[in-house]
């Protein structure tokens, strides 16, 4: 139960980060830009607004669930997470840009009424 946070994140982005950071096929052009503006634009303000609502009493972590590793009140699997789930992100619409009719792929999401 300890590790079910980090194991989640860790199934989530293994496979988009070892193509994303580590094969030939990855489509992002500058691993740079992308780590830099994950951590920058993503990471900081997030991890901020959280330290600020868990200190505050908005919400908190079960520590059942994860290492029970805090730094400023926050478990280190959330810090990972605003980490690797941005890099996710970024993988999968250079992925869906590159790979497939992107325009098409959004007119299909237009249809669904979303």
């Amino acid at each position: 139960m300890k590790f079910e946070y980090l194991m989640t994140l860790l199934l989530a982005s293994i496979i988009p980060i070892y193509i994303a950071f580590f094969s030939n096929i990855s489509p992002i052009r500058s691993k740079k830009l992308v780590t830099i503006s994950t951590v920058v634009l993503s990471s900081i303000p997030f991890i901020l607004w959280d330290i600020y609502a868990t200190q505050m009493g908005h919400w908190g972590f079960n520590k059942n669930y994860n290492l029970g590793i805090y730094i400023f009140n926050l478990p280190i699997e959330e810090y990972l997470f605003f980490i690797l789930i941005p890099i996710n992100c970024i993988f999968i619409w250079t992925i869906l840009k590159k790979y497939n009719n992107f325009p098409e792929f959004l007119e299909g999401l237009k249809k669904l009424k979303i």
